[in-house]
């Protein structure tokens, strides 16, 4: 029990540390401008993001080395209480020792966290993505909520419509193929008597299928 007490109290000081990391971050960088690639790419406004330098410890060639990556997107993750807490990273492309896009704070936490676009709403859509909830927050004017990821949908559900009793809920779940997107969101969706839509084509979220539409001119 004493480890037990010990390893939490490790924990939740290491999420404190990153959390101070993530909001200094975010409140020092510049708002993200509307050239930015990822921004171009997915079509969509900055909204809340802003634009910084991001440095992260990879292991390459058998030892510890630092990388920065240049002009990262900053989207900033909030808990209940409205403060920051993490902060997640777009790239401009893949970076190749990452080998994604995307990144969080390390050492921060991510359950329960979220990010919101546009002004509160009665009709309310929560998914997982930055460019996913601008698109929809720009073809419905919905306010929009940001999970992250789809194990976070529940959580974020439940913190919403604490706040919000008498919102429509509704989640907007990615396409993918394994299927996970639209279980998580019906999973949320039934625990918070909300609802749920997806895309109709297979491998796409909404930010997917709106370029799809614009492109076949649909």
């Amino acid at each position: 029990e004493a480890e037990k007490v010990r390893r939490k109290a490790e924990l939740i000081s290491k999420q404190n540390k990153a959390a101070k990391k993530a909001h200094n971050l975010y409140v020092n960088s510049d708002p993200a401008p509307l050239g930015h690639p990822y921004l171009k790419n997915k079509r969509v406004k900055p909204y809340l993001t802003r634009q910084a330098n991001w440095t992260k410890s990879v292991y390459i060639d058998d030892k510890w080395q630092k990388i920065t990556i240049e002009n990262v997107l900053l989207i900033p993750l909030y808990n209940e209480a409205g403060t920051i807490r993490n902060v997640q990273a777009i790239f401009p492309e893949k970076h190749p020792e990452l080998a994604r896009n995307k990144d969080f704070l390390a050492g921060a936490e991510l359950s329960g966290l979220f990010a919101w676009i546009g002004d509160k709403t009665e009709s309310i859509a929560i998914c997982e993505g930055f460019a996913t909830g601008a698109t929809i927050h720009q073809e419905t004017g919905f306010r929009v909520y940001l999970a992250f990821t789809a194990n976070n949908l529940l959580e974020v559900g439940q913190i919403i419509r604490k706040h919000l009793p008498d919102a429509t809920l509704i989640f907007t779940a990615d396409n993918d193929k394994s299927g996970v997107g639209l279980k998580k969101a019906t999973e949320a969706a039934e625990a918070v008597n909300g609802l749920v839509c997806m895309p109709p084509i297979e491998g796409m979220d909404f930010n997917d299928y709106s370029i799809y539409l614009q492109d076949a001119k649909l």
